[in-house]
């Protein structure tokens, strides 16, 4: 039996990490926009973008392997460490090439260009970094990782504070960012040494070799993922004005505090999937249906709430002239029940060592969200690319549910969604009719007639039920 427990353990240290990683780069936006408005928001929404589509293609799907081959076989830690060490800091200096070169092609300003060459060292630290938090994740030693993560968080996030209340901009903010990836780094390094590899680690070229021919499957799934997250803002920069970019990222950042959160919770199940597909297919459908079921639990119910509540949200955070966002945080807090399903999707199929069909998935829906936002922003400025980022997450869903039907089980998605989607239209019903109260109030009184109806209708005493089954 899956101790659910144990999950909830990975997942509260992946969380936990995830959280200060995520509160830190929020409070940052917000100090950004109010020290430099709306075109500072802009530039710092196309050099993370950039960052992150080079440093997400530099690693390769180092990741997924290392977690999935230590988790079968932790004997052979030491091996796959050294290995994805060693490709990890050849890609990171070919892909903070690559990143700079596309910054001059593509014209940004002299601020742009200059931090994508800075940002150059954190695309090396990070990407070293998270093959050490593969193998916490692997060992399930999750917890491991919080220490990295909380202290590059909080001086990530002071250093910034300091630099802008001193005057200095978007630059200097890309300097702390390179800085406190390099100690996360030598934080992750020193713990791995005292907690996980004890012992001397040596290098083995077979083990090497192994990782070289299995990466391209893994590599093309990670490069289209890459710019599947990051495209839109790219292709947005290239036909609009920084202040429109801004006003997107904005919005982007409060869909993408959610997803970080998701996205953990993927991270600490992959590899109990992994483990539970060797051991039993039946078993494996049990878990990821009650994943599911977990995931539209949470994430359904926030769609909703966001949607009526977006410009109530945005003006909490946000100064006036972000209003804008609001419109577009009704429309783009759509994504996450779509990703949220999704990501259980693909925990499934990289256990199933199916990584050629998560990479067909990708790059279908790649080309939608390309495709569409390409056509759709020209016409329809940022609408057009909310609606673009939407279609291709959907897309992507429903291409992972028709193979996952078609190679391994079938899944009734209405008999786990039905009784989510009639609390959360009883909690619709509550935040219209307090809408006009005080914000604090209306979410309290919508999460309560959340729950009372999920009560009602049994969905909250099975999972309670369930989580004490799984118990020690």
């Amino acid at each position: 039996m899956i101790l659910l427990s144990k999950i909830a353990k990975n997942t509260g240290a992946v969380l936990m990490g995830t959280l200060v990683r995520m509160g830190s780069s929020f409070v940052l936006i917000l100090l950004i926009a109010r020290w430099l408005g709306a075109g500072g928001v802009g530039e710092y929404s196309i050099i993370l973008s950039l960052y992150w589509i080079f440093q997400k293609i530099a690693t390769m799907g180092l990741e997924q392997i290392i977690i999935r081959e230590v988790a079968k076989a932790e004997r052979k830690a030491g091996a796959y460490l050294t290995a994805g060490v060693i490709i990890g800091i050849a890609t990171s200096v070919v892909m903070s090439l690559l990143m700079v070169v596309f910054s001059y092609l593509a014209r940004y300003n002299s601020v742009i260009v200059t931090s994508c060459y800075i940002m150059s060292g954190a695309v090396l630290f990070t990407t070293v970094n998270l093959v050490f938090q593969a193998l916490f994740i692997a060992f399930e030693k999750a917890e491991l990782s919080l220490y990295g993560n909380v202290f590059t968080g909080v001086v990530r996030l002071g250093l910034s504070w300091a630099a802008l209340a001193c005057g200095y901009g978007i630059i200097a903010i890309m300097t702390v960012f390179v800085l406190s990836a390099f100690a996360g780094m030598i934080i992750n390094m020193v713990l791995t040494k005292r907690c996980i590899m004890t012992r001397a680690v040596t290098w083995e070229k077979q083990v090497t070799v192994w990782m070289l021919k299995t990466m391209p499957v893994f590599a093309g799934a990670q490069i289209v993922n890459a710019f599947s997250g990051n495209i839109t803002t790219i292709i947005m920069s290239l036909f609009m004005s920084l202040e429109l970019v801004g006003y997107y990222g904005a919005a982007m950042q409060l869909v993408g505090a959610i997803r970080m959160i998701i996205q953990s919770y993927k991270i600490a199940i992959q590899p109990v999937t992994a483990k539970t597909y060797v051991d039993s297919l039946k078993e494996l459908r049990r878990f990821c249906v009650k994943s599911m079921k977990y995931i539209t639990l949470f994430s359904f119910p926030i769609s909703v709430g966001t949607t009526l509540l977006a410009q109530r949200i945005i003006s909490l955070f946000y100064p006036p002239e972000f209003a804008i966002s609001g419109s577009l945080l009704q429309v783009l807090i759509w994504i996450i029940p779509f990703y949220g399903v999704s990501m259980v999707m693909t925990a499934i199929l990289i256990a199933g060592e199916d990584q050629k069909l998560v990479f067909s998935t990708l790059m279908i829906s790649l080309a939608v969200r390309a495709g569409l936002a390409a056509a759709l922003i020209p016409l329809f400025s940022y609408w057009g690319a909310a609606a673009a980022v939407v279609a291709s997450d959907l897309v992507n869903m429903l291409l992972k549910a028709h193979f996952i039907a078609r190679h391994y089980f079938r899944i009734s998605y209405l008999h786990f969604f039905w009784k989510t989607a009639v609390s959360a239209a009883a909690m619709a019903v509550i935040l219209f009719i307090l809408k006009n109260t005080v914000l604090a109030v209306t979410v309290s009184g919508a999460v309560l007639v959340y729950g009372a109806a999920l009560t009602m209708l049994g969905e909250l005493p099975a999972v309670r039920a369930a989580l004490k089954r799984s118990g020690p």
